[in-house]
């Protein structure tokens, strides 16, 4: 457990008595010795050129509204699309109450893993394992980890096998989305076309090292699903509501669990947490910043799910993306553009490094394979070690 007391006109953590002094400086809290980690905030550090002044401030985030902005964009993808169908599935009475009491009881869950965290890392700095550089730690801490730390071995495999199987359904979901979502204003490809385009251009964002860069994709995230529900909410009051055909009850067990699953991820993803919160400065405030992304998220997912519902009672039900009910507008076709994040040079970029690394990862599978078949023949398909010959 982490203890309190006051020490410098408020309360910090006890851990002086462990953590090392760093540069003659007294270390009060775990977050006082994390600082050192990070350089200064919207001032130029020493010797910093101007580029890399910009460069740094564009996409090195660490605070809480950083960690705030990542909580939201990570919560409100593409998936708030399919949230009035998931909500029609559901219920929208039911589905809405089931939504916020999950919501509630990730906040909890959330609570009780950077608990968990902070404890972890409070460990780790008493034992002198906590940076393997001095002053720098390379090293992200991920959810399984934490989950070993308490519970051995065989519950962290369990946790990063569920974690990673997650975080592939998420992947493949998003991939599917923006494919949607673009086959409704250009249906030149077909979805499957769209899905092989967009896997690909989604891939390289495999290559931002942490959550602390994020800062300029997040603030382009938020203000597509921000107009994206603004505009859903205007169109449904121009067009007007049908309460009397509203599904305000699930119509069977499958709908209702198939809607809830997707209202329940919108609303209360942890796989990615320990990432966000081990990328702030300060750790022990990523609580807050996780509850206002939450807030942030319930108050753009939930309000046009509604009105949705009321305003297309009788097609929503057929469409999984709710672009599939919206008339298909000047202002529509920017939400979509919007929502992809699509940036003509970036994508160009994209493109070139798509090709590279798939140019090389086939003719390295090719080799790989040749190879195989070589020692198979060679050596029979049984041998103990191919290299041992």
């Amino acid at each position: 457990m982490i203890f309190a007391a006051e020490k410098r006109g408020g309360p910090v953590d006890l851990v002086a008595d462990i953590a090392p002094d760093v540069e003659g400086k007294q270390i009060l809290t775990v977050d006082d010795l994390v600082t050192e980690e990070f350089p200064p905030g919207a001032k130029k550090a020493p010797g910093e050129t101007s580029l890399g002044f910009v460069k740094r401030v564009m996409t090195e985030g660490h605070t809480i509204p950083d960690a705030l902005l990542s909580v939201a964009a990570s919560q409100i993808g593409q998936v708030m699309l399919t949230c009035p169908n998931a909500l029609r599935k559901a219920g929208v009475a039911l589905g809405t109450a089931w939504a916020l009491l999950c919501a509630l009881l990730s906040l909890w869950t959330m609570f009780l893993l950077a608990t968990l965290y902070l404890e972890r890392k409070r460990a780790m700095l008493k034992q002198g394992s906590w940076f393997d550089a001095p002053g720098r730690r390379r090293i992200v801490t991920q959810y399984h980890e934490v989950v070993g730390y308490f519970l051995g071995r065989r519950a962290q495999i369990l946790a990063q096998v569920l974690v990673a199987l997650g975080l592939a359904g998420t992947s493949i979901a998003q991939i599917i989305a923006c494919a949607g979502d673009m086959y409704y204003i250009n249906n030149t490809f077909s979805k499957r076309d769209w899905e092989l385009i967009w896997g690909g251009v989604l891939m390289v964002f495999a290559f931002v090292p942490t959550f602390r860069h994020f800062r300029v994709l997040n603030i382009i995230a938020l203000v597509g699903t921000c107009y994206t529900a603004i505009l859903i909410l205007i169109i449904t009051v121009g067009h007007g509501f049908s309460p009397q055909h509203v599904a305000l009850m699930p119509t069977n067990a499958i709908d209702f669990f198939t809607g809830s699953a997707v209202l329940v991820s919108a609303l209360g993803n942890h796989s990615i947490a320990l990432e966000m919160m081990d990328a702030m400065q300060k750790g022990s405030q990523y609580i807050p910043a996780y509850f206002g992304g939450w807030l942030w998220s319930a108050l753009l997912v939930l309000p046009h799910s509604i009105a949705v519902n009321y305003a297309f009672p009788l097609t929503i039900g057929k469409n999984d993306n709710v672009f599939g009910v919206l008339p298909v507008t000047t202002a529509v076709k920017a939400s979509v553009w919007l929502m992809v994040r699509d940036w003509r040079p970036v994508r160009l970029l994209n493109w070139l490094i798509v090709a590279m690394f798939a140019t090389f990862g086939v003719v390295a599978v090719v080799f790989s394979v040749i190879k195989i078949a070589q020692n198979i023949t060679t050596f029979s398909i049984f041998a103990a070690c191919y290299q041992c010959h």
